[in-house]
């Protein structure tokens, strides 16, 4: 018989994984990523074993009987405090899909802290609340990921292609739902992580789409959607570096900021299965939001 602890505890933290610490390692099966163990017989114990991340954490028999211990903010903490997670994450994901070129600087952050600095200056970007601006910009990002796998089906009967496929939400956990209306399932994630310039929302939601569809393998299926797709386009530092560049722009009384190639779309035809396809033009989609 399996130890209850073990199976518990496993359990919480592989049913985690996708809404606060989705594989770093594209190759990496889910199902696998987390193991746990009574570290000797006799022992109080438990050794918990991240294949993804490739840790091994002890943690005391103690806690994990404790009905007010929390689990999954005590393994985040872990986890993020030193920096672990969101340095190999950008190293297997960022820097594996999109490489910098040997000589080259990655300017992601000098357009992050613009972007921040143009928000905390000026009133009419913050006048739908710094919340509302955020999930505005996360439903931008998943529109322009489209189409995602299994999008060939339209379940929900009340989507209408000239409305947006998605309904984004933070509860009172700190975490963002994602309705899709065109697959009929909601999912959620860290409202932090979902907030993090650098996390890849069109991929997390390519294997969340995967996964309601029943694929067998969702995190190889979400690696060749990625391998098609322009990583920046499915960040919000896409959105946040576009905002900040078209909005000093408009500070500038430069009107030349209908920009292409900071925008990240692929604008090729493609196939978008039962969704509409959103192509509107980049400043505007932007300041209409303030």
């Amino acid at each position: 018989m399996e130890n209850p602890l073990v199976v518990v505890t496993t359990y919480l933290l592989r049913s985690g994984v996708h809404t606060h610490f989705p594989n770093v390692n594209p190759d990496t099966e889910t199902d696998d990523h987390f193991f746990v163990y009574l570290k000797d017989w006799g022992s109080s114990t438990y050794i918990i074993v991240d294949e993804d991340l490739d840790l091994r954490l002890e943690i005391d028999q103690s806690l994990l009987e404790d009905p007010k211990f929390d689990l999954i903010s005590w393994y985040l903490r872990y986890v993020t405090s030193d920096g672990n997670f969101h340095k190999e994450y950008m190293l297997q994901h960022k820097y594996c899909y999109n490489p910098i070129p040997v000589g080259e600087e990655d300017l992601c952050f000098k357009w992050l802290r613009l972007a921040n600095f143009i928000e905390g200056e000026k009133d009419l970007v913050l006048s739908k609340g710094k919340n509302q601006l955020v999930i505005g910009h996360m439903s931008e990002v998943l529109e322009w990921c489209q189409p995602y796998p299994g999008d060939s089906v339209l379940v929900d009967p009340s989507y209408t292609s000239d409305q947006s496929c998605f309904v984004l939400e933070k509860d009172n956990q700190n975490l963002v739902c994602v309705y899709d209306r065109v697959q009929g399932f909601e999912t959620y994630l860290s409202w932090k992580l979902a907030t993090w310039p650098e996390f890849s929302l069109g991929k997390w939601f390519a294997e969340r789409c995967a996964v309601s569809q029943g694929m067998d393998t969702p995190w190889e299926v979400s690696n060749k959607w990625m391998q098609t797709k322009d990583w920046w386009a499915t960040t919000l530092a896409t959105r946040q570096c576009y905002m900040s560049r078209c909005l000093t722009c408009v500070l500038l009384n430069d009107h030349d900021y209908d920009d292409d190639s900071v925008d990240g779309r692929d604008d090729s035809d493609n196939d978008s299965g039962g969704r509409s396809d959103r192509k509107n033009d980049g400043v505007m989609v932007l300041l209409k939001h303030y």
